[in-house]
């Protein structure tokens, strides 16, 4: 019969919880400095992230002459909209800004909705037409109202591209930290009752570093989908690489026209002068390959007649608020280049498909919208109190509470440490 294996020596245990120690520390160090160095901007993603989840409603209320109009008798405000000529809308658009080529159309949401034309490919400039008359109703630029200067703050910092990626890189630190904050609260079985609670009897700085520990404990789930989604909506070439690999399948190619030009790329001039079909004739023959959707938006050729015209829907039971379906038609012929059913596409597209609407709270209606601007409050009440505990720990005369409470409050976290 086989003796049991021995107990490790004394020496050796020791030598155990000193590499447990030095592991530890090391993490609490990086967990620190990915705090102080991006707690403020991901503080300022979280606040703005939460607020853009009411972006429609809360532009609507803002600027009701350039996205509400009155529709015409027999149209409820809540109905599908009957709207009249896209195209004599792009045409009004084009003589009042005959430099800056359209590139997309946000179609009416409501009976009440205007058409929202994209200028550029940016875009540079949003202008709002009336769907019934054709009448210009005004025109801004991303950052000249304040929904849409949350969302360049939120998406960009501010700085285009390249602030694009700085966000991107501030969701994966936010996963960092999430991850290691888990290993820094794990505070061993004995003390695990301890480690989820606030005591609100200790005194400031005490509740301080509970409120951090068990508020970081009990979000981590929440921040780190919120972390992956946010960075997966940067990086989401090699995030729908990565879907893609994990569900075995492959991304379609892309449809091809008599240009293909890229989404949103003007060309001077086409490259063969043909007859074009205006954008009403193209949307009809997209409803009819694909009827029963709504149509969210619009991606046009620049200039209009030459490339692909590509129409994007929601069918019923698409998780995506904006639709993955799409129809895409050469835009000199009509003739039907390509048809998706979003509800129809391989795994990896809809795993990636189903990140935005997670990301936003968008899936599952007001309930999950409330959730998302809570979650959007979550890395404000972590930075602010982590920065507390970094700058009050080991101070002799801390802000808030007496120097008898902070001293207790290092011997408790001393003993602690100590105990495992």
């Amino acid at each position: 019969m086989a003796s049991p294996a021995p107990h490790p020596s004394p020496p050796a245990r020791a030598r155990c919880a000193s590499r447990r120690a030095r592991v530890r520390r090391g993490i609490l160090s990086l967990h620190r400095w990915i705090g102080l160095t991006a707690g403020v901007l991901l503080a300022v993603a979280g606040l703005t992230g939460g607020t853009l989840v009411f972006r429609e409603e809360i532009d609507v209320a803002l600027n009701p002459q350039l996205r509400r109009v009155a529709p015409p008798p027999g149209q409820e405000p809540g109905a599908r909209p009957r709207v009249a000529s896209l195209q004599a809308a792009l045409d009004a658009v084009a003589r009042a800004y005959p430099t800056e080529p359209a590139t997309r159309v946000r179609m009416p949401r409501d009976a009440s909705g205007t058409y929202e034309v994209w200028l550029g490919s940016a875009p540079s400039r949003y202008v709002y037409v009336n769907p019934y008359t054709a009448r210009v109703l005004g025109a801004r630029r991303p950052t000249e109202f304040l929904t849409g200067w949350l969302f360049q703050l939120h998406a960009h910092a501010l700085a285009g591209e390249r602030g694009g990626r700085v966000v991107g890189v501030n969701g994966l630190a936010l996963a960092a930290l999430t991850l290691t904050g888990l290993v820094i609260w794990w505070p061993g079985r004995r003390r695990l009752r301890s480690a989820l609670v606030v005591r609100s009897g200790a005194g400031p700085a005490r509740v301080v570093y509970d409120l951090h520990r068990a508020a970081g404990f009990y979000a981590s789930a929440v921040l780190l989908v919120a972390a992956l989604t946010g960075a997966s909506l940067v990086f989401h070439e090699a995030a729908e690489r990565i879907a893609n690999a994990l569900t075995g399948t492959s991304r379609p190619p892309e449809a091809t026209g008599t240009m293909a030009p890229a989404e949103g790329r003007a060309r001077a001039t086409p490259a063969v002068v043909t007859p074009r079909l205006s954008a009403d004739v193209l949307i009809a023959r997209a409803v009819q390959r694909q009827p029963g959707g709504t149509i969210s938006y619009v991606y046009l050729p620049a200039p209009l007649g030459a490339g692909t015209f590509r129409v994007r829907q929601r069918l019923p039971g698409e998780m995506h608020p904006n639709g993955r379906s799409t129809v895409t038609l050469d835009a000199q012929t009509g003739r039907a280049l390509r048809v998706e059913d979003g509800r129809q596409l391989p795994r990896g597209s809809r795993l990636y498909a189903a990140l935005y609407p997670i990301h936003t709270g968008a899936w599952g209606g007001w309930p999950t919208r409330a959730l998302a601007v809570a979650i959007g409050a979550l890395p404000a009440l972590l930075a602010v109190t982590g920065a507390l505990v970094w700058w009050r720990r080991g101070r002799r005369a801390p802000a808030f509470g007496s120097r008898r409470r902070w001293t207790s409050l290092r011997r408790w976290r001393a003993a602690e440490t100590a105990a495992k």
